[in-house]
């Protein structure tokens, strides 16, 4: 009886151990999860303000364009 009591008692022990380095590596996951969530965070914010950025430089071009246009109208008036 004795030896039975031991036994299960190493198997609680064992039990105990495996539910502690459980609980470790979901805590190590979580944390990783955290990282990874404002990782894509910070990524997400930046191609937001990439896209302002090249908004910005398309209308800039356009506008660019138009000038470009207007000056090429202005020099035809001045054939040589």
């Amino acid at each position: 009886m004795a030896e039975s009591v031991e036994v299960v008692s190493g198997n609680l022990r064992n039990i105990a151990e495996n539910s502690n380095k459980i609980d470790n590596e979901i805590e190590k996951m979580s944390s990783i999860a955290e990282q990874n969530s404002a990782a894509i965070e910070e990524t997400a914010a930046s191609a937001q303000q990439q896209n302002s950025v090249i908004a910005k430089v398309s209308q800039n071009a356009d506008h660019l364009s138009a000038l470009a246009e207007k000056l090429s109208e202005m020099i035809g008036g001045f054939k040589l």
